[in-house]
């Protein structure tokens, strides 16, 4: 799994976002690289993802 900082990963609807904005970038756009990473949530968050490796 790498390393995390936190629990909160990035949603499949937060990558798609990323990927439809590099394939929709015009004709002669150039994107040198783009990094993502998933901003860690407030500690009175309620709703956070947990990621959970079942045994």
């Amino acid at each position: 799994w790498g390393q995390a900082r936190h629990s909160y990963f990035l949603r499949p609807e937060d990558l798609a976002r990323a990927i439809t904005f590099v394939a929709e970038t015009p004709r002669g756009g150039f994107i040198a690289n783009m990094e993502l990473q998933p901003e860690a949530p407030p500690a009175e968050a309620t709703d956070r993802q947990k990621l959970k490796v079942e045994d």
